[in-house]
């Protein structure tokens, strides 16, 4: 994904924190979207490791965050690639 904004509907995401049940309350919009295949020919593993990890969960926090930044709703980030159901950018 290139050009991405994290986007977050704190409203929602306090009342799911508080125990409501859980609704679609945050995104990631993107300018563009590259998509592989794991089975394709010329797949590469995405290499994460030097890669920060962008993490979301209404139940334990109320924005999207990293482990160094509680709270990086509405940052744009140049670059993100998925890798088992992770983020990283």
């Amino acid at each position: 994904m290139k050009n991405c904004l994290f986007g977050n509907n704190p409203a929602t995401a306090q009342k799911i924190f508080d125990g409501n049940h859980k609704t679609v309350c945050a995104w990631v919009d993107c300018a563009d979207l590259h998509v592989s295949y794991t089975k394709a020919p010329d797949y590469e593993k995405p290499n994460v490791k030097e890669l920060m990890q962008f993490k979301y969960n209404p139940r334990k926090s109320i924005h999207w965050n990293t482990d160094i930044n509680d709270n990086v709703d509405g940052l744009i980030v140049e670059h993100l690639v998925t890798h088992n159901k992770k983020l990283y950018g």
